[in-house]
């Protein structure tokens, strides 16, 4: 007989759980229409991002009780018929007090009527509300589901700080298999949403903003929500009742008593000086409203210092003049990017008053929706300030939304970019765009008419303009990157410009007889080269075709372009000279799905290089010396040796790349492959004085190296190799000298004085934020999100 589980996830944004099989007997079947069905529970993991508030993330998705629902099939969901009930004990949801994120219990559900089939609802900590259904044989599905309500005893655990083993009131849950369940059935899933929404705020929480640190001259004190809700449904709308996709929100009928007027919340400040997140909130789900300061419509009103000056900032969830609705399971970021003078004089009016004298950027389960600003009449918001598009041309498209009666204006300022953007679809030869007012958001089409096969990226700037308020729309094309994460699927291809080995400046030069190569591949035959990347033909226009082989296998590689011979190279390059090599990242999933946040940072789930995500070997991933672009397998299960070479000559940058599989030794301190002398070059992964990424870094397009110390480390408040739902596996290293060495080390791109800062770590300590290392050392590389533009460093 087949064994069934059943997967509880819950999900909030980026959530994430690891499992571990837990032995148990194996039930005895005797009727074909009851099942005992062993069911393994996993607790939720911790959200992201980040947490400074009152409750931790784990606690965000603790499940004390379960209650599960059948329900007979029927040709219409909502017409499906109650069958019967199991209460779950939360001594098999609930591994211990400490609700650690991965915890599970195997647990066994007879599961009766699986002839027809039944569907199971779940419906997590709201036991006292189904102990008050009416359950019968004759009873709907649907009168069931509009009695699964909750009320405003969930809010005490906003307010501030509690006992979890006391009075943790945790948030009401709701999942459903996706389709009925017979005795035919293995293996099936639920995932399970929070009913209510998260709203963080911060000032300049991605340090983007016009002035960064002008957050010591605005500090919050208090924040007000307006209109919160004292009642809401457990279940999602839609019919089919779909979680995967929450696009609605699902209103309890309110009356005015349904509403509370305004609730206050205190910040937790970190330090004096921060510009992170300081608090979130949780509010049940509210709908669009369709104009200003409508009743029912969830707004935020700000108390804060500016100059030391007391004042009030009201800030609205809306696109153009519409509230957008707020929705389960979403969680909207309000980041403060300027302050252009103090606010109201007082709460009241602020509530009443329009939005005035901020500049923000809303964002909703880490999707951008716009950038906006105020004058005290109307208003104009971009989609964003800066876009990053790839090399490729295409067709791209921005919004803009204006209060404004006269509409908007869009014109590319640069006439240096008229040849490679214009507004509209592909093929347009517009400069020059307009739009009306919008409500809601209009589209801003663009248009990027050819790759970019230059030696550099490409700048343009979009000027939109709604009276007398202006928007600016940063475009910003790149040229490739050091690394692309490729499909594990059989015959998947992948194409890199040729022109990408300019990174850094020139290195194509005249060159002729250029063509690809593979370097090195574990496993062995992971990957391959079309035959036209392989002749030596190719041209500065030219795309190198990856292409991969077997299908569902996972692994890294490194290709080059190649200069064969001399004739024609400026310079008279030797044969075969690498001009420029690229990591073929192959993974098992996509690590960026299940992002890892910690202290404004956001974190691939897994090392660079890495097959898997956890603790063991195939989530090492790639070692790297300090600023060097090409990564080496290392000493663990690796069959691909690399060359050991001392350093010899002043500045080592062309030889790493013309030898992206040397190891580059040093004997002279201060241990660093760059240079024979004991210089160094502090301007490889992250920009001299600033933190933008640079030609070297080897992390994919959208993705850099993490870097920031004391209270802005990337690891701060790391006090093992585990935190927020985040695992650094003991990957280990290679010292200066190319030897091995163990426990935990992750790079990051700032540097101290000769050396460089690195989180270290074990299963019981770490140091995150003040431990440095000889930079000829190679250690793995856990990438963040970069939310800067990429910069040329050389």
């Amino acid at each position: 007989m087949k064994q069934w589980s059943i997967y509880i996830l819950a999900v909030f944004l980026l959530g994430a759980c690891t499992t571990d099989e837990t032995p148990v007997p194996t039930p005895n079947h005797t009727n074909p229409d009851e099942k005992e069905t062993l069911v393994k529970v996993v607790l939720p993991g911790a959200s992201a991002p980040k947490t400074y508030a009152s409750i931790s993330e784990i606690d965000e998705n603790y499940i004390k009780e379960l209650d599960v629902l059948a329900f007979k099939k029927a040709a219409n969901e909502l017409d499906e018929l109650f069958s019967y009930r199991i209460e779950v004990d939360k001594d098999s949801i609930k591994a211990n007090a400490s609700y650690t994120k991965g915890e599970h219990k195997t647990i066994a559900l007879r599961l009766k009527g699986l002839k027809e089939g039944v569907r199971l609802v779940f419906i997590a900590n709201a036991r006292a509300v189904v102990n008050a259904l009416a359950l019968t044989p004759t009873t709907k599905k649907s009168d069931i589901l509009n009695s699964l309500t909750y009320d405003e005893s969930w809010q005490n655990i906003a307010g501030g700080g509690f006992n979890p083993a006391n009075d943790f009131v945790p948030f009401p849950m709701w999942g459903q298999t996706a389709d009925y369940i017979d005795n035919t059935t293995s293996d099936p899933k639920v995932d399970i949403l929070r009913a209510v929404a998260r709203i963080d705020i911060g000032v300049n929480i991605y340090g983007t903003g016009p002035a960064l640190g002008f957050g010591q001259n605005f500090v919050i004190q208090e924040v007000y929500v307006r209109e919160i809700k004292k009642k809401g449904y457990i279940y999602p709308a839609g019919s089919p009742l779909s979680i995967s996709s929450v696009t609605t929100p699902n209103l309890y009928p309110f009356t005015a008593a349904d509403s509370i007027t305004h609730t206050t919340f205190h910040f937790e400040t970190i330090s004096t000086t921060d510009s992170v997140m300081r608090r979130r909130i949780y509010v049940p789900e509210s709908n669009a409203i369709p104009k200003e300061a409508s009743t029912g419509a969830t707004f935020l009103v700000v108390k804060a210092t500016f100059y030391n000056e007391t004042s009030y900032y009201r800030i609205n969830f809306k696109s153009g003049v519409n509230y957008i609705p707020l929705l389960r399971n979403h969680l909207y970021e309000v980041n403060i990017l300027n302050v252009t003078s103090k606010g109201y004089a007082t709460l009241q009016e602020a509530l009443d008053a329009k939005t005035a004298n901020l500049e923000t950027n809303l964002i909703v389960s880490d999707l951008l929706i716009g950038s906006s600003t105020w004058n005290d009449e109307y208003e104009l918001g971009v989609t964003s300030q800066q876009i990053i598009a790839d090399w490729m041309e295409g067709d791209y498209k921005a919004h803009v939304e204006t209060s404004y009666p006269g509409g908007w204006k869009a014109v590319v300022t640069d006439s240096l970019t008229q040849d490679w953007l214009r507004l509209g679809s592909k093929g347009s030869d517009k400069t020059v765009l307009t739009g009306p007012k919008s409500v809601p958001a209009t589209e801003l089409p663009y248009c990027i008419l050819e790759a970019n096969k230059t030696d550099a990226p490409r700048e343009a700037t979009i000027l939109v303009t709604a009276g007398l308020l202006k928007r600016e729309i940063k475009i910003r094309q790149v040229i490739g990157s050091n690394c692309y994460i490729m499909s594990a699927n059989q015959g998947a291809t992948l194409l890199i410009p040729v022109n990408s080995a300019n990174m850094d400046g020139n290195r194509v030069g005249q060159a002729k007889d250029l063509r690809a190569t593979i370097l090195w591949s574990e496993p062995a035959d992971l990957i391959d080269l079309d035959a036209n990347s392989k002749k030596d033909d190719l041209e500065r226009s030219s795309e190198i075709k990856v292409i991969k082989k077997g299908n569902a296998s996972y692994g890294n590689a490194v290709i080059a372009l190649v200069a064969y011979g001399s004739t024609g190279m400026v310079g008279g390059n030797p044969p075969d000279e690498i001009l420029w090599s690229w990591h073929i990242w192959i993974p098992h999933g996509n690590p960026g799905t299940t992002m890892k946040a910690n202290n404004g940072f956001f974190f691939l789930d897994r090392n660079l290089g890495a097959n898997e995500a956890g603790e063991t070997a195939d989530a090492y991933g790639l070692y790297y010396q300090w600023g060097r672009k090409d990564p080496f397998t290392g000493s663990f299960a690796s069959t691909t040796p690399f060359i050991k070479e001392e350093v010899t000559v002043p500045d080592n940058l062309d030889n790493s790349i013309a030898n992206p599989t040397t190891f580059y030794t040093s004997s002279k301190t201060p241990n660093d492959w760059y240079s024979s002398t004991g210089s160094s070059n502090n301007n490889l992964w992250k920009t001299l004085g600033g933190n933008a990424k640079t030609a070297y870094d080897p992390c994919p397009f959208g993705w850099r190296v993490p870097y920031g110390t004391g209270n802005l480390s990337p690891w701060k408040g790391f006090t093992s190799n585990k935190k927020n739902g985040d695992t650094y596996a003991l990957a280990g290293g290679l010292d200066h000298a190319g030897n091995a060495v163990t426990l935990g080390h992750v790079w990051s791109a700032s540097e101290y004085n000769a050396k460089a800062y690195h989180f270290s770590y074990t299963p019981t300590s770490a140091i995150p934020d003040d431990y440095t290392a000889n930079r000829a050392n190679a250690f793995p590389v856990r990438c963040v999100r970069d939310k800067y533009s990429i910069a040329l460093a050389k």
